[in-house]
């Protein structure tokens, strides 16, 4: 018992000293809430595809100039899955809100279009301007 009131003491010490540190540690591991339901596939798929390729623009593309006779090159499906494979899934979501996950998965069930769409970007040197933030 005297070893539990003097741990206790020496954290709320702690707290003066740094408030940042090892005594906030320990009170966000226990305010941690249930975690929550991931939703279906198909609904992260369908949302991931609404969020990148919306019908609508939402401003002004960005052009990247290009010299004549510059030869571009495609994006070929190993670059893409070189990609994917480095999307952290626990990662935050972009400005988009899509979490991470349904990117991967989006991009495991249709690789061409997303090699269709990266492969114009490169040819016409136009990039959407929400891909800059």
């Amino acid at each position: 018992m005297t070893s539990k009131r003097r741990c206790w003491r020496q954290l709320c010490n702690e707290v003066d000293s740094d408030t940042w540190g090892r005594p906030y540690r320990i009170a966000m591991s226990r305010l941690r809430g249930p975690q929550t339901r991931q939703q279906s596939s198909s609904l992260l798929v369908r949302g991931a595809v609404a969020a990148l390729f919306p019908r609508v623009p939402s401003g002004p593309a960005l052009q990247l100039p290009r010299r004549a006779g510059e030869l571009v090159l495609a994006v070929i499906l190993e670059e893409l899955k070189g990609a994917q494979s480095r999307i952290r899934e626990r990662s935050a979501p972009g400005p988009d809100g899509v979490p991470n996950v349904a990117l991967k998965l989006a991009i495991a069930a249709r690789p061409d279009v997303f090699l269709r769409v990266y492969t114009t970007c490169r040819e016409t040197g136009i990039f959407p301007s929400g891909w800059k933030r």
